[in-house]
């Protein structure tokens, strides 16, 4: 990913953050003519999704659960992704974790410092 000089600080910040904790992604976006990337996620859940496997992304069905329905979200209409206690999700992958989305996203402090450089 390329990402403009200046412009894409928090990006880039983010980027080499995750590169000191995951030093096994340095480079993945930019394979080597190849090089074989392969997806190590598991207890995924892929929901109405047309392509789930392509070039070297492949993924095992027992870990990964693609579905065309609702998986038990408590408001999909109302834009609310939470998943219920009761959701499908948790039978076709046991471990799967509830999406912590309140910790998802730019936190507000900065939100506010990027509205300031606009």
């Amino acid at each position: 990913m390329e990402i403009e000089e200046g412009r894409d600080d928090v990006y880039r910040d983010r980027l080499e953050g995750l590169s000191h904790r995951h030093p096994e992604l340095v480079g993945f976006m930019k394979p080597l003519p190849d090089q074989v990337r392969v997806n190590r996620a598991k207890n995924n859940v892929l929901v109405r999704c047309d392509q789930t496997s392509s070039g070297n992304w492949k993924y095992a069905p027992e870990q990964i659960w693609v579905t065309d329905a609702d998986p038990g979200f408590v408001d999909a209409a109302g834009g609310n992704y939470q998943l219920r206690s009761d959701s499908a999700v948790f039978q076709h992958l046991p471990g799967f974790l509830p999406i912590p989305f309140d910790k998802m996203g730019p936190s507000r402090e900065q939100n506010t410092d990027h509205q300031k450089g606009d």
